[in-house]
């Protein structure tokens, strides 16, 4: 009982904590919102197939007809992901990271059309500061900006372990839920494809070199290391900082088991090192 008790304070000082950055953030950037899971479905979904895509070697295996179909969905692209020229989409979720100017820049060089992004994994004190100035760096760019409710998992279950919170998480999605579960990018997108009613999400581009999800030499109009490291001075492991442990691997299999078990399915296409193996 007490310790359901210190699990409840700690998601409702977190909650203070987010909606403070939101105070602070709106100041800086006066296009920023904060919006939920149901303002997500009435104003951004437009179909029941959501495509999340990484810039993993894979993208340029795709045929016309893959690419059509997920153009025809909504998709969502991951970290630098944007910068592909095979698929299109207008909207990014990102973290706060160290590298934001960089980011920010890059914004400025990709098609005026105005963007969608959704800031993940603000909700803890330690990122307060990196939100805000993540928030700043983007205050001159002509794109929605977001922050999604969100909660830690630890707060919403007192338990570790990513599939029990998670089970509890769609379990009790029909009847409470409007916020995210903060962790992986990956985890987070999943989430919002079950809360949000998607029918199918799709992984696109997520392949491994070693133990990272970017392929470390991709081909031309996919090289990232070049674009990043060569032309904006930014340190060569940004280029592959995200990773799938085998937690994440066994949570992503799990996900797909329940997907089907409600009537609803992930896809992995083309993608390269364990993955495919889902």
């Amino acid at each position: 009982m007490f310790i359901r008790y210190i699990s409840f304070l700690r998601m409702i000082i977190r909650k203070i904590i987010v909606r403070s950055v939101f105070g602070f953030g709106i100041l800086l950037n006066p296009k920023l919102k904060f919006i939920d899971v149901n303002w997500f479905k009435e104003n951004i979904k437009k179909s029941e197939k959501l495509a999340i895509v990484a810039p993993g070697f894979s993208l340029s295996e795709l045929t016309k007809d893959e690419i059509n179909d997920f153009e025809n969905g909504d998709i969502f692209f991951l970290n630098y992901a944007f910068l592909n020229k095979i698929i299109k989409s207008s909207n990014y979720l990102m973290e706060p990271h160290e590298n934001i100017s960089i980011y920010a820049n890059l914004l400025k060089n990709i098609s005026n059309e105005k963007k969608n992004i959704f800031i993940k994994g603000y909700a803890s004190p330690s990122r307060i500061l990196l939100t805000l100035r993540t928030i700043r760096s983007l205050s001159h760019q002509n794109h929605n900006l977001y922050l999604m409710d969100e909660v830690y998992g630890q707060d919403f279950v007192n338990n570790n372990s990513h599939i029990d919170v998670y089970e509890k998480y769609y379990k009790t999605s029909n009847e409470q839920n409007s916020f995210l579960i903060y962790g992986t990018s990956v985890g987070y997108l999943i989430s919002l494809a079950y809360i949000a009613g998607y029918k199918e999400c799709n992984f696109v581009g997520f392949d491994f070199s070693d133990r990272y999800i970017y392929c470390i030499d991709p081909i031309n109009y996919l090289d990232y290391k070049s674009v990043l490291c060569a032309e904006h001075g930014a340190p060569e492991e940004i280029v592959h900082t995200n990773t799938l442990d085998k937690d994440t691997l066994k949570f992503l299999s799990w996900n797909k088991q329940y997907f089907i078990s409600k009537d609803k399915k992930i896809k992995f296409h083309r993608c390269r090192g364990e993955l495919s193996k889902i």
